[in-house]
């Protein structure tokens, strides 16, 4: 399966007042085609900064990033980054919120709003289309923030740990939510969490990184079944790999 993006020995120093501190170094690992990997790693070990650097936010960096073959320092990476918080601007309601990334790229106000519409029952927002953030839930807002992300039509989906701010139950129907979408349109998806559970019961692949400057100390294959569901969480299967991710993790800390 080929790869959609690729890093090489990718690193990352951050300059401060007459020091330096090395956050990334020889960072090396693929994404294929409509794969979901999931980067786990201690706090503060540079999970967020190697997202931004995908997503061509950071060209600051050594080493190498392709995305669909071409260096990213060459040509823009087809990617769409959604942040922890949901970003929606108070002043749009739900509809002008979503189609924002339609708007940017010249779009007219009827087509965006069509092509949009189209998706309101699928990411669970039809009859929301006319509220404002405010009027929203945690998880609702989410899911808008998601639309709009997905809209954006890129081929991977970059994801800074979208639900961490969401209430246990709201953040794991929006997994089981979020497997649902990207089962139905196969993006390949880069997502960055600290929920060991979360990692495991979305994931093809967990990335986990070292302590500061982070590397790649582990990977692991998820071989589980899909479609995921709630009742596997208390599978012998899925309590071994999450036991071992964990100690996987104590250990890299």
């Amino acid at each position: 399966m080929n790869a959609v993006i690729s890093l090489e020995n990718v690193g990352k120093i951050f300059e401060q007042t007459q020091s330096y501190v090395e956050a990334l170094e020889d960072i090396c690992f693929d994404v294929r085609e409509n794969e979901f990997v999931s980067i786990l790693g201690p706090s503060g070990c540079g999970k967020s900064t190697l997202l931004k650097i995908i997503a061509g936010l950071d060209d600051d960096y050594t080493g190498k990033v392709y995305a669909a073959g071409r260096d990213i320092r060459d040509a823009a990476p087809s990617v769409c980054l959604m942040h922890q918080k949901d970003l929606l601007l108070p002043w749009r309601s739900v509809l002008d919120n979503v189609t924002l990334p339609l708007e940017l790229k010249g779009v007219s106000k009827t087509e965006r709003e069509r092509t949009a519409l189209a998706y309101f029952e699928e990411f669970g927002l039809k009859g929301f289309e006319g509220m404002y953030p405010k009027q929203l839930s945690g998880g609702m807002r989410q899911r808008a923030a998601l639309l709009r992300t997905f809209l954006c039509d890129g081929g991977v989906y970059l994801m800074d740990e979208p639900f961490a701010a969401l209430d246990a139950l709201t953040r794991f129907k929006m997994r089981e939510w979020l497997l649902d979408v990207w089962s139905a349109h196969q993006k390949a998806v880069v997502f960055v969490t600290h929920d060991i559970e979360e990692a495991v019961f979305l994931s093809d692949r967990i990335i986990v990184l070292s302590e500061r400057p982070a590397k790649v100390a582990h990977v692991f294959d998820i071989r589980l079944p899909r479609p995921r569901v709630r009742d596997m969480l208390e599978d012998a299967s899925f309590l071994r790999l999450r036991r071992a991710v964990q100690e996987a993790l104590v250990i890299t800390a």
